[in-house]
């Protein structure tokens, strides 16, 4: 709060000053009124302060007698209210006389307030000073205070603009958000939709492997019930029968099952390289390729125009955790019938190195199984290596 204060300068004449309601306060014994002023710094240095509702005077401050004119909620109010006081005003013509008069009266009081006892003073902390009732507004005054009301008036109607604007901001907001909340409930439900014929989906796949696994489980345990028996083929009329007979299914259910209940290896890779070499014998091996192409005139059986066959190795390699695809055959194929001769010489190396071994006497026969042991060392280092090189450049397709 700010008060508009006259006050009488030291020449004698009227003064008016913008102050906060603090530096305004009555004196204990007479109750008049004293206006608390830092004279003492630059003038630049008072306004500042004076700006400052919070600002506190100080003991050391001056005090002269004022009256209050006006009382304003800002300080550009009463700052206002101030230019209008101080505006020219006609002068009557007995001016002179009362300006004389009250130059004396408030000399007077001026010798007063100075003999008065400073300690006297009540401070805005303990009794602050009220604008009394009686004091006459000029007609200057009431427009001042009109000035000012409409100030304050044109003020609350921009805060009122603004407040407006500001609800009608969060309210836009507001419907975004809902906006978005129906957007994201219907993406979930979208969701959930999907995630229920994935989980159909999924027991479908379940109960199909299950059935896969015991429709196997049931045709080798009816196997152990026959004699049936498969040699190693070793020529190529044999591979073309084979492909015949397996048109027979259940030929082909009989053998399928003898060939589970035999091969060896927990992924497709290995069961199928062992499913080869139930059905080929090395030597066979050496005359098959993927394509059947020529080779110095050699014939060689095309393995991709055995179908039967082919899907012999399919039916092996798959699993319910692996799946076979035609790809994944050619490779196989390729890369197993190319290295078979190499498999070829390694075995017959190594059998004629068992077989001569049996005919050294007793002095040699430990520098021949020193022998044996390294063509058998060699002989099994190649076959590590070639097996690492047999490995597929890509993975089987896992199912989950």
């Amino acid at each position: 709060m700010f008060l508009v204060v006259e006050t009488v300068n030291d020449n004698g004449e009227k003064e008016w000053k913008v102050a906060p309601k603090r530096w305004v306060c009555t004196t204990k014994n007479t109750r008049r009124t004293v206006l608390l002023w830092p004279h003492e710094i630059s003038s630049e240095r008072q306004k500042q302060l004076a700006r400052s509702a919070s600002s506190k005077p100080t003991k050391n401050w001056s005090r002269k007698e004022c009256i209050v004119q006006q009382e304003c909620s800002t300080y550009d109010a009463a700052n206002a209210a101030l230019k209008v006081l101080v505006r020219p005003r006609p002068k009557p013509c007995v001016a002179i006389p009362m300006l004389s008069a009250v130059s004396m009266v408030q000399s007077g009081q001026t010798v007063k307030q100075e003999n008065e006892d400073p300690l006297n003073i009540d401070y805005p902390d303990e009794t602050p000073a009220e604008t009394t009732s009686n004091t006459l507004l000029h007609p200057d005054e009431k427009l001042s205070m009109m000035a000012s009301i409409k100030l304050i008036v044109q003020s609350l109607i921009s805060k009122h603009d603004m407040i407006e604007k500001q609800n009608a901001r969060i309210e836009k907001q507001n419907a975004h958000i809902v906006a978005q909340n129906t957007n994201i409930i219907e993406r979930n439900k979208h969701i959930e939709k999907t995630n229920a014929v994935l989980l159909t989906k999924i027991d479908l796949m379940q109960k199909t492997l299950n059935n896969f696994d015991s429709q196997q489980c049931s045709n080798v345990m009816d196997l152990k019930g026959t004699s049936f028996k498969f040699e190693p083929m070793e020529t190529i009329d044999q591979v073309k029968r084979l492909e015949e007979k397996l048109n027979d299914s259940a030929y082909r259910r009989e053998l399928l099952s003898w060939l589970t209940l035999n091969v060896r290896g927990n992924n497709a890779h290995k069961r199928m390289s062992s499913c080869l070499d139930l059905l080929l014998s090395r030597e066979l091996a050496v005359k098959c390729t993927w394509t059947g192409m020529f080779r110095a005139g050699v014939e060689k059986v095309a393995m991709r125009d055995q179908r039967n066959i082919v899907n012999l190795f399919k039916a092996i390699g798959t699993s319910p955790h692996e799946r076979i695809d035609e790809r994944y055959i050619h490779m196989f194929f390729s890369k197993k019938l190319k290295m078979a001769k190499g498999r070829l010489l390694r075995h017959q190396e190594s059998s004629v190195t068992v077989a001569g071994s049996n005919l050294i006497d007793n002095n040699e026969q430990r520098a021949g199984s020193n022998a044996i042991k390294k063509n058998y060392a060699d002989s099994s280092n190649a076959k590590e290596s070639l097996d690492d090189e047999l490995q597929m450049p890509f993975e089987v397709e896992v199912v989950h």
